[in-house]
């Protein structure tokens, strides 16, 4: 005759029934966080993804446009001559006033007030960039006379634009133009316009300076000038100096300048997102202060 359970029996079958409902408990609550984590990953990439068709015309137009790559090149240019005003000053003065171009003269710096080729209705593409500029006189305030900008020698070129070197009064700046096959494409210079709209407000020690914009009178083609960065870009810089950098002594102040640069543009109002930021389009000076730059898509 077989023995009755004893107490201690039971107390252990009890015990093992706890333990396999605590085992069921973190089993069904781990099951629960992997779910809610790939439901989150999904969620997240098809946000992403739904943001990144939205922006694909944007970054068509934009996103292969010359970065400046400044630095790391042998010198050689004529003059940028701008009336004589201090470079501190170019992008806070107005520029010269207009004067309306005599009859006979059928190009000059006119492209604001009506003349010859404005007249003429079969030229409709230089009305419409006339019209771009005679309404806003904001823009106007910041256009300096293209008779006095010689280029010299070319930085670099894109699928957009291109990058010239040039001097102004002994210092170097930075002269970025629409590509002469692009420089009739409408969406083209919307997007080239709008950049400069951005960029003639922007002020801070960690956001490049635009110094001012101006017309091609013989072609109409836009172009508009910055700082020169002796240094190029941090793309260029940290693959030349891997070797040798640290967080200590380079990297972090690097890290700061951007940030003080990203805290300032967010806090415009309204707040202005980069939207392509990477090393490339950071540049830095001849005292390795990093700014921000290339606004095409933001």
């Amino acid at each position: 005759m077989a023995a009755a359970p004893t107490h201690a029996y039971y107390h252990r079958l009890r015990r093992l029934d706890g333990d396999s409902d605590a085992l069921n408990i973190g089993l069904g609550i781990a099951i629960g966080v992997i779910v809610l984590l790939v439901a989150g990953f999904w969620l997240y990439q098809r946000h992403k993804n739904k943001r990144r068709l939205e922006e694909r015309h944007a970054r068509r137009a934009a996103n292969q446009r010359g970065n400046v790559r400044h630095g790391d090149e042998e010198v050689d240019q004529r003059t940028i001559n701008f009336n004589g005003r201090q470079p501190a000053a170019v992008a806070n003065q107005p520029a010269p006033k207009l004067r309306q171009p005599p009859h006979h003269q059928p190009y000059g710096d006119n492209y604001v007030l009506e003349d010859d080729e404005y007249r003429h209705a079969n030229n409709k593409k230089a009305a419409a960039k006339q019209a771009l500029f005679q309404m806003d006189q904001e823009m106007l305030d910041a256009k300096l006379d293209f008779n006095a900008i010689q280029y010299t020698r070319k930085l670099t070129k894109g699928a957009f634009g291109e990058v010239w070197l040039g001097q102004y009064r002994g210092k170097y700046v930075a002269i970025k133009q629409i590509l002469e096959e692009r420089k009739n494409d409408t969406k083209e210079i919307e997007c080239f316009v709008a950049e400069i709209k951005l960029m003639l407000n922007l002020k801070h020690p960690n956001i490049l300076d635009f110094l001012g914009f101006s017309w091609n009178p013989k072609d109409h083609n836009l172009c508009f000038l910055t700082e020169y960065m002796k240094n190029g870009d941090l793309f260029y810089y940290l693959q030349k100096r891997k070797t040798v950098l640290t967080w200590k002594r380079e990297k972090i102040q690097l890290a700061l300048d951007i940030a003080q640069g990203l805290v300032y543009l967010h806090s415009l109002t309204p707040k202005i997102i980069h939207r392509d930021l990477k090393s490339k389009n950071v540049l830095l000076d001849e005292k390795f202060t990093a700014k921000i730059n290339d606004f095409g898509i933001s």
